[in-house]
């Protein structure tokens, strides 16, 4: 999980967008595809 940085809102992993605020994150919270964990 991580959080929105703009309301706080816990998100999976891999989203692009708060479902909670609706503002798109920024691209450097974004999942690397070729990153492997």
């Amino acid at each position: 999980m991580k959080k929105c940085v703009y309301c706080g809102a816990e998100l999976n992993d891999n989203a692009k967008a708060c479902s909670n605020c609706g503002r798109i994150l920024p691209k450097e919270d974004w999942p690397e595809e070729k990153k492997a964990d």
